[in-house]
């Protein structure tokens, strides 16, 4: 395999503190075949300049008014020649050996998705390595299975799976990563922290939407759940809820296959994420799973 290009997209608005750190980490890289694209939505202060003087790396810069954070990735990646595309906030900044790191991925094995760890990092400086959740059906009812800017897509891929709906303004992220799976796209995981992810920006700070958006990407693919329904799903396989109503919301849709396997594969999940060490070796399946919900309602499914 001839070695990987990459296009790394930067949506920026009024980032002139921050846009450097995150340029600088991509200078560190030391690779030669990354192109920058810098879609800025027509910022007041200095954004445009900095990205501008930034020689040593090949950046091209979009100003213009646009309709939000995902109309910019869908321009920046509308322009993307590379052979994975990165997306990455104005205040987050990609680890010394990010890069390197997916390249190596992507010699190992071809797939759709190379999706890496993440270290949540706080107004404070105090950071939190995410706890990801396998790529799979459990993500469905479950959110995003890891952070959006450890995500390298192909280019195929985001021919295949279209670009981020505007429908939402905080979630079009794991609204993609969820048409991905129900499109049987392939994801390679890399089990090393690849970006630095700055817990300031709205995608972090604005609850109220975070949740109401998650909730409306669940029911987006099942129609039949309520919002209700929908909340009460996910804040049981995050356990955050005792999940009092799980068993009357499965009995209602039994004959739905795929609700019954993304809500057995996300409880599986988070009971594989709650093993200690030596506890990872139990035999735990999804069929297992499923094959007591069925006990459990006399279903067919």
């Amino acid at each position: 395999m001839s070695s990987t290009t990459f296009s790394i997209v930067i949506p920026t608005y009024n980032a002139a503190a921050t846009l450097s750190a995150a340029l600088d980490s991509i200078l560190r890289q030391r690779c030669e075949d990354v192109e920058v694209i810098v879609v800025d939505g027509a910022s007041k202060d200095d954004t445009v300049n900095i990205a501008r003087s930034y020689r040593e790396l090949s950046v091209t810069v979009i100003s213009e008014p646009d309709r939000g954070i995902y109309d910019a990735m869908n321009k920046g990646i509308a322009q993307a020649r590379g052979d994975l595309i990165g997306v990455l906030g104005a205040d987050d900044r990609y680890k010394p050996d990010a890069l390197s790191l997916v390249r190596e991925a992507r010699q190992r094995s071809t797939a759709d998705i190379y999706a890496g760890r993440a270290s949540l990092v706080e107004s404070t400086g105090k950071s939190t390595e995410r706890l990801d959740e396998e790529f799979g059906v459990g993500s469905l009812v479950s959110g995003i299975p890891f952070n959006h800017n450890a995500m390298f897509a192909s280019s195929e891929a985001y021919k295949k799976i279209g670009p981020y709906s505007l429908k939402y303004q905080i979630c079009a992220d794991a609204q993609w990563v969820h048409r991905a799976v129900k499109a049987g796209a392939t994801c390679s995981r890399i089990d090393r922290v690849l970006v630095e992810f700055g817990m300031g920006g709205k995608s972090s700070t604005d609850a109220t939407r975070i949740m109401n958006e998650t909730f409306q990407t669940i029911i987006e693919n099942f129609p039949f759940l309520s919002l209700d329904e929908a909340e009460h799903i996910f804040r049981t396989v995050r356990g955050w809820s005792d999940g009092a109503q799980i068993s009357s919301i499965l009995a209602l849709n039994s004959n739905d296959k795929l609700f019954l396997h993304s809500v057995a594969d996300a409880l599986l999940g988070r009971l594989r994420n709650s093993l200690r060490p030596q506890q990872q070796n139990i035999r735990l399946t999804t069929d297992g799973l499923i094959q007591r919900v069925r006990r459990a309602f006399s279903a067919s499914c």
